[in-house]
């Protein structure tokens, strides 16, 4: 009797190990993956607080329907359009501000805020 390992052993050995580090890479190329969607997330939804607290604090003189797609230097990549709309309440308005990319031809919503704004 031999010490030792077959070439079969080896083989399957090699093979488990392969097939576990395919496993691990792929989950942390995901987790790569969803860690740069959440930073695009993040950014989406400060910009559109900014502009809406903007909004309500300037007091601006919103029209109702849709703005035209405005940008921002300080947030490369995204564009957003305020969607402005009556209420059955008067005065009070229903402010929604639409963030999408940019370059994004069918303007798809990344995050939509909603707000209402007295005058």
């Amino acid at each position: 009797m031999r010490d030792g390992f077959t070439l079969l052993e080896v083989m399957i050995s090699v093979s488990i190990l392969a097939i576990s580090f395919v496993a691990i890479l792929s989950a942390n190329n995901r987790a790569l993956m969803m860690s740069a969607e959440s930073v695009s997330l993040s950014r989406a939804v400060t910009l559109a607080r900014e502009e809406l607290e903007r909004t309500q604090i300037e007091k601006l003189k919103l029209s109702v329907g849709v703005s035209d797609k405005k940008r921002n230097k300080e947030y490369p990549g995204l564009a957003w359009r305020f969607k402005v709309a009556t209420t059955p309440f008067g005065a009070v308005k229903k402010a929604d501000i639409i963030i999408f990319s940019d370059d994004d031809k069918k303007e798809r919503a990344i995050v939509t805020l909603s707000s209402y704004i007295t005058k």
